[in-house]
């Protein structure tokens, strides 16, 4: 079935569906992905054996959306919604469940247990990384293919008992599930719909935006997506202004998932915001950093705060609040870089200092090569300064004598801020703009000496 709602902008609707089997063909052949701003694998057991089994039962399962996009003349189908129904549907079909972690031997929330740190992209890739992984999806043989998948210590066979002991607490297992899926005569008989969209004429510029839009609008109901990644979805593949690079290596740059940030991801982009209209105040003349993030003091509108940011960045236009990016940021992956490995070195000071400084009681902030970031003020200021001099400033650390200097002044003001403030107090704007002041001060004296 065709819809065509709008002549005018084009945009087909096509409807129908498919079998399982077919859907798994087309994800191995990566005849469909994940766009960049999809986020990773979440749903838990509970969530997987729901939909195996409202699927065995000829229920109603939500159709998976897909949307054809023109990315330099090559148009690939993109998943926008049904990722978790695509990747349990695999997953079940390879006998494999993806390796868990346990963070909290006494909580039974799955939330706090359940890693999502791998996605549908991940487990299809293995299929090319893998020797003759490949060969084996293609000639059926699942039982090389689940020695394989096991054997790579990434995934365990769903009917082991090392995944049946993990979920006996919760009393549910899978192997009910599996069985269904083995079952090749009633697994080929079993429907998923979809939803396909397409403009009739290539269109990157505005393939981008419509689909973006719709990917915001399907998250915001349902398992809600955080700020972070719905915002993702505005740059999404958006060429950086004179660049080669994408807007994803500048806002989320592949060094930020060596963070840990009280358990979070870093959130890069709201760092930038805050800094950039610095800035663009700076090259005004103007350097009341008190104004910075006026209208948006309440922490309920910080995202609004952070999403002009990143709309006015990807327009490259001249906004009055963050200037022209093309202008105001000297944007290269290589200042970035620098910028991230200042950090890793000034860090690994600042944590050593730290530890003197509680009886020598020492607290492993650097896990599995992760850097633990304990809260908003210790992330601020150790990163608005270095954000301002080696991206905005495109300075070298020159004076790595005085790098004891700064770590120790970096504690104090840390120490004092946590000391006079509640947790709550924590994210009040006035609060972030003194980070924002001293941060840059404290940098300057390992970068430029003498400008405050």
């Amino acid at each position: 079935m065709i819809n065509n709602r709008n002549s005018e902008n084009k945009l087909l609707t096509f409807y129908g569906e498919y079998c399982l089997k077919y859907w798994i063909d087309l994800m191995i052949n990566k005849k469909i992905t994940l766009p960049k701003y999809q986020r990773k694998f979440v749903w838990s057991p509970f969530k997987m054996r729901e939909l195996l089994m409202s699927l065995n039962n000829r229920l109603y399962v939500p159709p998976v959306l897909i949307a054809n996009n023109t990315l330099e003349g090559d148009r690939k189908n993109y998943v926008l919604d049904g990722q978790q129904r695509l990747t349990t549907i695999l997953l079940f079909y390879l006998g494999v469940f993806p390796k868990f972690e346990i963070k909290s031997k006494n909580s039974v929330d799955w939330k706090d247990e359940w890693i999502g740190s791998w996605d549908l992209r991940d487990l299809v890739n293995v299929f090319y990384n893998e020797d003759k992984l490949f060969d084996y999806y293609m000639s059926n043989d699942l039982n090389h293919i689940k020695e394989v998948l096991v054997n790579s210590n990434c995934y365990i066979a769903i009917e082991s008992d090392e995944l049946k002991k993990f979920l006996s607490p919760y009393q549910i297992e899978l192997n009910d599930c599996y069985k269904v899926v083995m079952d090749k005569d009633n697994f080929n008989e079993m429907m998923l719909g979809y939803s396909y969209v397409r403009y009739e004429e290539p269109n990157e510029e505005k393939e981008l935006e419509t689909y973006a839009h719709i990917f915001r609008v399907i998250n915001s109901t349902g398992e809600k997506l955080t700020d972070l990644q719905t915002r993702k979805a505005l740059y999404g593949v958006r060429k950086i202004p004179n660049s080669q690079k994408t807007f994803d290596e500048y806002f989320a740059p592949n060094s930020v998932e060596n963070i840990d940030y009280d358990g979070e991801p870093l959130d890069f982009a709201s760092l930038l915001a805050y800094v950039t209209e610095y800035r663009n105040r700076e090259s005004k003349n103007n350097r009341e950093f008190e104004n910075v993030a006026v209208g948006y003091g309440y922490s309920g509108q910080r995202e609004q705060y952070f999403y002009k940011y990143v709309t006015d960045c990807i327009a490259d236009s001249n906004s009055e609040r963050f200037g022209r990016f093309s202008e105001i940021v000297n944007y290269s992956p290589d200042s970035i870089d620098r910028m991230f490995n200042y950090f890793k070195e000034i860090y690994s000071m600042y944590i050593k200092y730290y530890n003197q400084q509680i009886d020598n009681k020492e607290k492993e902030r650097v896990v599995n090569n992760k850097y633990k970031i304990e809260n908003i003020i210790e992330l601020q200021y150790l990163f608005f300064g270095l954000i301002y001099w080696v991206i905005f400033k495109n300075q070298e650390l020159i004076y790595k004598e005085r790098l004891n200097e700064l770590v120790k002044k970096l504690y104090d003001n840390i120490k004092e801020q946590k000391k006079s403030l509640s947790f709550k107090q924590y994210n009040q704007i006035g609060q972030v703009r003194i980070r924002l002041r001293d941060s840059i001060k404290v940098y300057s004296i390992v970068f430029k000496i003498g400008l405050f």
